[in-house]
């Protein structure tokens, strides 16, 4: 079940600009790559399905561990669709400082960087709350010490929780 969404939310002027003109440019980055709307709006649909699936729905936290990119703003967008919050986390976090915030914000979710697992498993103990991680990944996925952790790959063209 998809939250109730204002009409001035940001998925649903996505929603609306992907029917209106479903072509046009949504978001581009400095490297040449873009999403249209209706590519935006196809990966938010994907992001709240999978997050609904996880058990992610209104008011639950989300911690995002990833570096700027077109991608993120798709995760963005599918949290709002769920009602959920996304707490965004500083890539440059480590140790105690890594551990404090993710403990603190409660999240039941954490998607994050590959390139940043290592920080994560020496914290990964310490977070009660933390219910499933998605890993953005292209290659295997990697090991996560607690076996009973739900574990996730994500690419850039597949989710699967």
């Amino acid at each position: 079940m998809i939250a109730e969404i204002p009409r001035r939310s940001s998925p649903e002027m996505i929603r609306r600009r992907a029917e209106d003109g479903p072509d046009r440019v949504a978001l581009s980055d400095t490297n040449g790559r873009s999403l249209t709307f209706a590519e935006l709006h196809r990966e938010s649909l994907r992001w709240a399905d999978a997050l609904r699936r996880a058990g992610i729905g209104q008011g639950d936290r989300v911690a995002s561990l990833l570096p700027n990119g077109l991608e993120i703003a798709a995760m963005w967008i599918g949290l709002g669709w769920v009602g959920a919050i996304d707490v965004s986390i500083n890539v440059a976090y480590q140790g105690e400082m890594l551990r404090y915030v993710l403990a603190n914000s409660r999240s039941r979710l954490l998607v994050m960087d590959e390139s940043l697992l290592p920080a994560f498993v020496k914290v990964q103990d310490q977070l009660p709350d933390l219910e499933h991680v998605v890993i953005a990944t292209n290659g295997p996925l990697p090991e996560l010490r607690q076996p009973d952790r739900k574990s996730t790959r994500l690419n850039s063209s597949h989710i699967t929780i």
